[in-house]
């Protein structure tokens, strides 16, 4: 496939899923819904846009440019139409942060991989950034 046949594919595959992962590491609870864990109707929360001119430094290609948005619904994340993702990870997770899942936050998690990838961080995003994240 190629194209815009092959949008979806890369959106789940490379951004979606490592999104997931990296939130998971960080804490962030409650949006792993909006990156798509056991929500069908998340690929709505991205955009994903033509390469931009610029080529990648690794690959000497352009690289395709994805923005997430949340369009906050109200609706906390216990309506997962996969079963596996509601009673392995939502239901212990709600009951962990004593309700249900909105965009919780497991803030010792979180200090604890800003101290990990901080230097990382601030390389990408610069140290005022993530001054103002910590």
């Amino acid at each position: 496939m190629t194209g815009r046949e092959s949008e979806l594919g890369e959106l789940v595959q490379q951004v979606m899923r490592p999104l997931r992962q990296h939130l998971l590491e960080s804490g962030f609870d409650g949006l792993v819904w909006q990156a798509g864990l056991g929500d069908p109707v998340a690929a709505s929360n991205f955009l994903l846009g033509d390469p931009g001119s610029d080529p990648s430094p690794a690959s000497g290609a352009a690289e395709r440019q994805c923005v997430w948005f949340d369009l906050e619904s109200g609706v906390p994340a216990l309506f997962s139409l996969n079963p596996l993702a509601l009673f392995r990870f939502y239901l212990p997770r709600s009951f962990a942060h004593g309700g249900a899942l909105f965009d919780d936050v497991e803030t010792t998690t979180l200090r604890a991989y800003l101290g990990e990838h901080g230097s990382d961080i601030e390389t990408r995003l610069g140290a005022d950034a993530l001054a103002e994240l910590l």
